[in-house]
């Protein structure tokens, strides 16, 4: 895990917190990237304040002495950031809300997990935990593969690579049941050779919306060899559904992935809680401080003021000045 100065840390009973961090059970929440949650599986961390961050390490000392919660590993540990360690996440039960403006279909993950781009890509099928159903359907005789994301070199995103389907015929991705007229879709399919195949042993085409986008593909030569993320990318216009259609001509079909952006590419952002974006409503709201808007003095009305002070104070010295003149003739 990359331990961001940003991460919610959960604990199973009670609260602490650093400067930065809240911890608790043994899990994060990135607040900075709103990537989901993640839990530290294996151990308990105990039932009090034990999860620390200093240092840039995770500390983690045993606290379960006296509990009698059956986990695996009762024992302390630290952990230090390692980016090629996977960490997956979970976004609960939370619909995706149509019309889809930009979703990552990650086919065999074990969870969800926020691209930099700040896509979010979904698990399917849901196998990791709670997470949002995709409006996508698979045929054909699908058979699910999956790789640690280190071994995949290439272009591409590893961990999307990482994982696939083979055998699917059709895959299919409702946008908007309501649309009436089409717009145009980027659309992005991720490919990896996983069973260390030659170039020219694994052939297929690939149809998108009935028009043919791949003939005789062969990722393996395309890649420049197995386990190497390849990337191809198309925009074309749809309205209800996103279809794609595979046609095997030696060996099974592949798909790892399947990225969608209305329109194109929507820059990048920093928090994608509550954007145009495709995404599960959030426990948290990242906003920039909105700044107040300062007091601004009637200059006006201080000026009027000054004024009628000064007349008030004229006319009092000269009903002064003409009753002493009035005394002085009497």
């Amino acid at each position: 895990m990359d331990l961001d100065p940003q991460l919610r840390l959960q604990h199973a009973r009670r609260l602490g917190a650093s400067a930065d961090v809240p911890v608790g059970a043994a899990g994060y929440f990135d607040l900075a990237g709103d990537g989901g949650t993640g839990n530290l599986g294996g151990f308990k961390s105990g039932c009090t304040n034990n999860l620390l961050v200093a240092g840039g390490l995770l500390n983690c000392p045993d606290y379960t002495r006296t509990c009698i919660c059956s986990y695996q590993n009762q024992a302390s540990l630290a952990l230090v950031p390692d980016r090629d360690a996977e960490m997956w996440t979970f976004f609960g039960t939370s619909e995706i809300k149509g019309p889809i403006k930009r979703i990552g279909i990650n086919l065999g993950a074990p969870g969800d997990r926020r691209a930099e781009n700040g896509t979010l890509w979904v698990e399917h099928p849901s196998v990791g935990g709670k997470s949002p159903v995709a409006p996508v359907a698979l045929d054909g005789p699908v058979e699910r593969f999956r790789r640690h994301s280190t071994r995949i070199g290439g272009t591409g995103i590893a961990w999307v690579s990482a994982s696939g389907v083979k055998g699917l015929t059709s895959l299919t991705l409702t946008l908007d049941k309501a649309a009436k007229e089409p717009q145009p879709y980027t659309v992005r399919l991720h490919f990896v050779e996983p069973d260390g195949l030659s170039p020219g042993q694994r052939l297929f085409d690939v149809s998108l919306q009935g028009q043919e986008i791949l003939k005789d593909f062969d990722i393996s030569r395309e890649a420049g060899g197995p386990d190497r993320a390849l990337v191809k990318e198309f925009t074309v216009a749809a309205s209800a559904d996103l279809k794609l259609k595979f046609t095997p001509r030696k060996a099974s079909t592949l798909l790892c992935g399947l990225e969608v952006v209305v329109g194109g590419e929507i820059p990048p952002v920093q928090s994608v809680v509550h954007t145009e974006l495709t995404v599960p409503e959030s426990m948290v709201s990242l906003k920039s401080p909105v700044e107040e808007p300062k007091p601004v003095q009637d200059e006006g009305g201080l000026r009027a003021f000054l004024w009628v002070a000064l007349g008030a104070t004229l006319f009092m010295y000269l009903f002064y000045r003409f009753h002493l003149l009035a005394r002085r003739s009497a």
